[in-house]
């Protein structure tokens, strides 16, 4: 692994494509899949992630949670050094806790809410039988991605939170990737299967 690969999947989304692509029309995965984020959800890849949240002009909310969502699963695969499909679950619960800053039980209603939009495009919980609610932002100003009532059967997720919490888990890993030679061999090992893709014409 060299240092360039990290830097490559790493480049943020407010770099200019023709700036980003090589020759060989390949780019990061990583850095594709936040500016898809970013568009879904307010239409424009030239702000810093940190200037997205409050959304101004919210655009396609289902989208930017399905995108979310498979950006946790990849970077899972990265953080663990693993693409077994049997243990998907288990790395997307082990990083929202890890990165995200989640609870393990936030984690399971966001592992819930990813197999609704993905799988039918709802929010029907199939396993806990209950459906989930999904808000553009924290309805009570408390800047959590996720709320669980039990009590009241009311599962919470709301996209705003959810987007700064993963543009954080993004700046979270890469700062441990610099120091812990562990998460470098496992990124390493995922990165020329899942780190670039070849795409051949403009986004």
């Amino acid at each position: 692994m060299l240092p360039s690969d990290i830097d490559f999947f790493f480049a943020p989304p407010t770099v200019k494509w023709e700036d980003h692509q090589t020759p060989d029309g390949t780019v990061s995965v990583l850095y594709l899949l936040r500016r898809e984020i970013q568009d879904c959800l307010i239409g424009d890849v030239s702000l810093p992630e940190s200037e997205v949240v409050p959304a101004k002009a919210p655009h396609r909310l289902f989208a930017t949670a399905m995108v979310i969502f498979a950006g946790i699963d990849l970077l899972s695969k990265f953080t663990t050094g693993s693409d077994s499909e049997s243990e998907a679950k288990r790395r997307f619960l082990a990083f929202c806790p890890a990165y995200l800053g989640t609870t393990s039980d936030e984690a399971g209603v966001l592992w819930s809410l990813r197999n609704g939009f993905v799988h039918s495009f709802g929010l029907w919980d199939k396993r806990e039988k209950r459906y989930l609610s999904f808000a553009l932002r924290d309805p009570n100003g408390q800047g959590r991605a996720v709320y669980i009532d039990t009590a009241s059967q009311y599962w919470l997720v709301c996209v705003e939170e959810l987007y700064a919490a993963f543009t954080g888990a993004v700046g979270k890993y890469q700062a441990k990737l610099s120091t812990d030679s562990a998460l470098q061999r496992d990124f390493a090992g995922m990165f020329p299967r899942y780190g670039v893709i070849a795409v051949q014409v403009d986004p």
